[in-house]
């Protein structure tokens, strides 16, 4: 491995909602990429005692950010994020959102860290005018707003922001102020939370000369395949998996969140919960499945209380 493992590590993205995926996120780098220090960045303020005691996991609490407007206002979907640009504690980073988990040893992707500012993902697709309206940003405003940057050549590029690999202090925290300010101002004019904002950071900086790039496979994104697929390609259950039947990946489940039971290949993910679970001291099956139907059943109760009053608050404001 190239890069001194003194100025690297891992930031997990999570807030109490997600904090049980979380969990497996770090158990699989625990398991898949040694003992590379692993850092949670918390939207929230929560204790992380299981993971502290576990896999040594530093937490990065929101409200302990020094930087007031980072701390201010960076929160919600997506945004806390941006945090780690400024205020990551290693100056070489892997980012992972908290619904991922780590396949095989990640790092063996990252060599190129040492040469460059940030590895983005390689995206499997060309992204379409409407498509980038959809998915990222309102390319038409952009124009307007920002006339220097072709958007259009970086259609190949675009790329969903839940893996990536980085470099602190690579952009301008001014910039960063000033993208979100127009946001705030046009609410539509990026896609919610960061995806469409640090896209166009990104590729702004790139042509611009300001930072190097390198793109990589980093991330299966589970909705973009069959359920079929994801079985033969990452077999994994609560009891094992085979590791040695795809190249390095982080899974990535946006959308569908993978418990137990949903719509997607959960198996990896589910994989990883238990494993938390028998490194702790649990070692029973039947006890195991059990924690993890207790924590199911709990995510969907608050996500049931939380629609409930999002309903509630609309109907007010109307």
């Amino acid at each position: 491995m190239i890069i001194d493992m003194r100025d690297f590590g891992v930031i997990v993205g999570c807030y109490r909602q997600d904090y049980l995926f979380a969990k497996a996120t770090c158990s699989s780098i625990r398991h898949g990429m040694g003992d590379i220090p692993i850092t949670l960045l918390v939207d929230g303020r929560f204790p992380i005692n299981e993971l502290s005691q576990l896999y040594e996991v530093r937490a990065l609490y929101r409200e302990d950010v020094r930087n007031e407007f980072l701390r201010t206002t960076c929160t919600g979907w997506g945004l806390p994020k941006m945090i780690a640009f400024w205020e990551s504690p290693y100056e070489k980073f892997l980012y992972l959102d908290a619904d991922t988990v780590v396949w095989g040893d990640l790092m063996t992707k990252l060599k190129r860290m040492e040469d460059v500012d940030i590895i983005t993902d390689q995206p499997a697709c060309s992204y379409t005018e409407s498509d980038v309206d959809k998915w990222f940003f309102q390319h038409q405003r952009i124009e307007a707003l920002l006339p220097s940057f072709d958007w259009r050549r970086h259609c190949n590029d675009y790329f969903c922001t839940g893996v990536f690999c980085a470099t602190r202090d690579m952009f301008d925290l001014e910039e960063f102020r000033m993208l979100l300010e127009l946001a705030r101002r046009e609410p539509n004019l990026f896609f919610p939370g960061d995806m469409g904002l640090l896209n166009l950071m990104i590729f702004r900086a790139h042509d611009e000369g300001r930072i190097k790039l390198h793109k990589e496979s980093l991330q299966t994104i589970c909705i973009d395949h069959e359920k079929a697929s994801l079985e033969r390609s990452f077999p994994a259950n609560l009891e094992s998996a085979d590791f040695t039947s795809h190249a390095p990946t982080a899974l990535h489940y946006p959308g569908i969140k993978p418990l137990l039971r949903c719509k997607t290949h959960s198996g990896p993910m589910s994989h990883f919960r238990a494993q938390l679970l028998r490194d702790s001291g649990l070692q029973n099956p039947f006890n195991i499945h059990a924690r993890l139907q207790t924590e199911d059943l709990a995510f969907c109760h608050r996500r049931r209380v939380a629609d409930i009053k999002s309903r509630w608050v609309k109907f007010v404001k109307k």
